[in-house]
């Protein structure tokens, strides 16, 4: 089904002292309308806050209920002249009113009402609608195909056909065409039957200009009860595309069904191309079933427990009132790829009630790195996110809304590109997570290049942080841990002396330090907001941003480059003078991160900072292996001359089905070892051939899911990968 628009608006609440200076006039206010026309009103206004909405409107005294509408958001003018077009009422009358408000979000600041009569007339005949099919009644939750003929006089229009509760006045399931430019034609709208059964229903079809009636058609239609079925209870998988998911991906499943009894009709899709016992179910929707009988429902999935595999499978099962599974004849299922890897965050919490990490996003990027999310459970709005291989271009898209915890609230995301020590198993490689900060070998230089898209703005920054431990080894709740934040980009307003003026705030500032040619600002906090011994917050004392705070960002891109090792170094002199010394050379090094952080607005040291709207795509960026011998990533070490491996002619078959064969060089003095690895850096076996008589190993996969898979193979200083696949 297409996408649909929400046209009721609940509960407008208005103000109930209107300010002088927000005033909404109609000008050509009629005192009678034709019944079921298009009327033209123009309106004036004047106004004294941001973004504005002005909505003209019909409503019926009688039920208190809104009819017709037209409107227009985003209002920027403080003053200023405007159009709408909005149909009349289809009934004859005196009870109602033609309303005009001015709204600032959906609270009123200003409004114009008066009667007006409808009284009989011909409609226009160039805009017309009419639905070729229409029936006059219909089985409860059947999905219904209407073919609506119309023809029009304007530019562009939307065709709307609804269904709409008489009873109480209220608009139930629709189907919307948007952008249609033929002056006439014959489209399909598809829009499930109500649920209940009834003589209380009408099939509305209406041709609109923006929101503004220009013809309409409604007929009343009566619900049935559908003929319970005899034989088997069956479920099966309609008009419904099987394109790729992602994490966030919205899915309308629509399930055609015949129940033998009441229960639950239920859409699952698992990270597995077929069902397995370490299956994770990354999305699930369900829909109740009142009585035994048949239809098509739609149920809509959203994909947001994890991240897909390369191969899912989507499936539709069948429950009874007591929640056990009913047998149908076949379960149906769709296979789904994996789409291009855009997250779209849609709420999801981590634990402890979304205050740490949000891990259904986390992925492996390769060579050590992985991505991390955190997002304050009080954020409003919009992210979105793609995170390309190790070191490649990966993005951050958002719009933040404020926050839900009031106006003086504050809300952020931090969402990270991340070495750490928690991941050595998981990537099965030891990058030095972590090390002695008086035992680092390499200067530890993390760089990043990155480009801002247009109109980005508001309180965000880019931070690379590194997080300390007082300890080495598995972390538990007996270690002290404190971080290291060093803003590379930063527009947050003047924190240093934010900080500074607020001496009741455990916020401590030290004496300034300087690396690779900037002055930063030390900012400590004693006891962070997470536990932490201390946090650090290190901020240029030449900030770029200082005195534009509210101007959009520039897109030329930029770079940094930033020496941790000396800043932890110059950090521990500095902090030694502090009231509380916490850091000492003989903390380690457990993390470190390019941190992106959008936030909502703020007061911060006198300068007003804005909720963000931004994209920030960092188009290469590096984190170096602690125990590399430089500060570039460390990788696979190259294979000797005599361990040359030609992998194309010694792995077979490949794609493979329930094995595959590793023929290697003969003359190896080491043991060979493979490692094989899911997609998203899950090691799922290793075999190791320690028999120099032998040149060959047979991986045994008939337990693996269909897919893409990074085989790992290793004989001493050579290390080889290659993606191999399962059919």
């Amino acid at each position: 089904m297409k996408t649909k628009y929400l046209l009721i608006f609940f509960g407008i609440l208005f103000s109930m002292a209107i300010q002088a200076q927000n005033s909404i006039t109609l000008l050509n206010r009629p005192t009678s309308v034709v019944a079921g026309d298009s009327i033209d009103f123009t309106v004036n206004y004047t106004k004294s806050f941001s973004t504005a909405r002005i909505m003209v409107k019909f409503h019926d005294t009688n039920t208190n209920s809104q009819l017709e509408f037209d409107i227009i958001s985003g209002i920027t003018a403080n003053s200023g002249t405007l159009n709408f077009k909005v149909l009349a009422p289809s009934t004859i009358g005196t009870n109602y009113e033609i309303r005009a408000q001015l709204l600032e979000n959906w609270s009123g600041r200003a409004d114009d009402n008066g009667a007006v009569s409808v009284v009989t007339g011909a409609s226009p005949q160039a805009n017309s609608v009419t639905i070729l099919n229409r029936p006059t009644s219909v089985t409860a939750n059947d999905v219904i195909t209407f073919n609506v003929s119309y023809t029009k006089d304007f530019p562009t229009a939307k065709l709307l056909v609804k269904f709409q509760d008489t009873n109480t006045n209220s608009q139930l399931n629709f189907d919307i065409i948007s952008s249609i430019t033929a002056n006439s034609g014959t489209l399909p709208l598809t829009v499930q039957a109500p649920g209940s059964a009834g003589t209380n229903y009408e099939i509305h079809a209406q041709l609109l200009e923006g929101w503004g009636g220009r013809a309409s058609e409604i007929a009343g239609v009566t619900v049935t009860t559908g003929t319970p079925p005899g034989g088997n209870n069956t479920l099966a998988i309609v008009n419904t595309p099987a394109d790729p998911i992602n994490n966030g991906t919205i899915r309308t499943v629509n399930v055609q069904y015949s129940a033998l009894q009441a229960g639950k009709i239920e859409v699952e899709v698992r990270d597995n191309h077929e069902v397995g016992p370490n299956d994770i179910i990354i999305g699930k929707a369900s829909t109740n079933i009142t009585s035994a009988g048949s239809g098509t429902v739609p149920i809509n999935l959203v994909i947001n427990n994890g991240n897909p595999a390369a191969v899912n499978l989507l499936r539709v099962l069948m429950y009874d009132t007591s929640g056990s599974l009913v047998s149908v004849q076949n379960i149906p299922t769709q296979q789904l790829n994996k789409g291009d890897g855009v997250i779209t965050y849609r709420g999801q919490i981590g634990y402890e009630n979304g205050r740490w990490q949000n891990e259904k996003f986390a992925e492996a990027l390769g060579n050590g790195y992985y991505s991390n999310w955190f997002v304050n459970e009080n954020w409003q709005g919009d992210i979105t996110a793609k995170f390309g291989p190790a070191e490649q271009a990966s993005w951050v898209e958002w719009d933040n809304n404020g926050s839900s915890g009031g106006p003086y609230s504050h809300s952020e995301f931090d969402i990270k590109i991340q070495k750490f020590s928690w991941h050595n198993d998981k990537d099965n490689v030891d990058r030095g997570y972590p090390t002695k900060i008086a035992s680092l070998s390499n200067n530890v230089t993390c760089t990043a290049t990155g480009q801002w898209g247009p109109n980005s703005e508001g309180r965000t920054f880019l931070n690379m942080t590194a997080w300390l431990y007082d300890k080495s080894g598995s972390i538990d709740n007996t270690f002290k841990r404190s971080d290291i934040i060093v803003h590379t980009w930063d527009n947050s307003g003047n924190l240093a002396q934010k900080y500074a003026a607020d001496p009741n705030d455990n916020l401590e500032p030290l004496a300034n330090i300087t690396s690779g040619g900037i002055t930063y600002h030390v900012l400590k906090r004693n006891t962070g907001g997470y536990g932490e011994e201390a946090t650090y917050n290190l901020v240029p004392t030449n900030n770029p941003r200082d005195g534009i705070w509210q101007t959009t960002f520039s897109t030329t891109p930029f770079s940094v480059s930033i020496s941790m090792k000396d800043i932890l170094q110059k950090l521990i002199v500095v902090d030694a003078n502090s009231n509380l010394p916490v850091l000492t050379n003989q903390w380690y090094v457990h993390g470190l991160e390019w941190t992106y952080i959008g936030s909502s607005g703020d007061t911060v040291g006198g300068a007003v900072i804005q909720d963000s709207k931004a994209k920030l795509t960092l188009t290469s960026y590096t984190i170096p292996d602690l125990n590399a011998s430089s500060s570039k990533p460390a990788g696979p070490t190259k294979a000797t001359k005599e361990e040359t491996i030609d992998l194309e002619e010694m792995v077979y078959p490949n794609p493979f089905s329930d094995s595959f064969t590793y023929r290697y060089n003969s003359e190896f003095k080491d043991a060979v070892s493979l490692e094989l690895f899911s997609i998203d850096g899950r090691r799922v076996k290793v075999v190791t051939n320690t028999n120099k008589n032998s040149n060959s190993i047979t991986f045994n996969t008939s337990h693996l899911s269909r897919g893409m898979y990074v085989l790992r193979i290793s004989s001493g200083n050579a290390i080889r990968t290659k993606k191999i696949v399962k059919k």
